[in-house]
């Protein structure tokens, strides 16, 4: 049992020597939809209607994990969304971010970096702040 567990532990280790690249994605380099879907996701954050925007960006995220506009978008939008922050608010989120953390280990794990990013996201949507 605990050769597995050795083997394994060396398994995730070789996965986290290789080197991830994402490709870095420009907003005037995606299609039409996209774009759309960005401009939705601003006019959403002008609204004040920070769940739906925050969807609308995650949903762009996915495809182009890359596009660091939409995830500079997507930070300021959580940021304005939780307000004032308070340890309490701090201490939930992390508490609440502990599911969200495992999903990316799993994901990564098994080479769907994605997905993984994508689990970041919603464990950073609670409270981008908090550890």
């Amino acid at each position: 049992m605990a050769e597995k567990a050795e083997e394994l532990d060396q398994q995730v280790a070789e996965e986290e020597k290789e080197e991830i690249e994402i490709e870095l994605v420009d907003l005037q380099e995606i299609g039409q939809k996209e774009k759309r879907l960005f401009d939705a996701a601003v006019g959403a954050h002008e609204k004040k209607n920070y769940a739906y925007g925050i969807d609308l960006l995650r949903t762009l995220l996915k495809k182009y994990p890359g596009l660091i506009e939409a995830r500079m978008k997507l930070r300021e939008m959580q940021m304005d969304r939780i307000g004032k922050i308070s340890l309490l608010s701090q201490a939930l989120a992390t508490v609440g971010a502990v599911v969200p953390f495992l999903k990316v280990k799993r994901f990564a794990s098994k080479g769907n970096y994605a997905e993984a990013l994508d689990a970041g996201e919603a464990a950073m949507g609670m409270d981008p702040t908090a550890c």
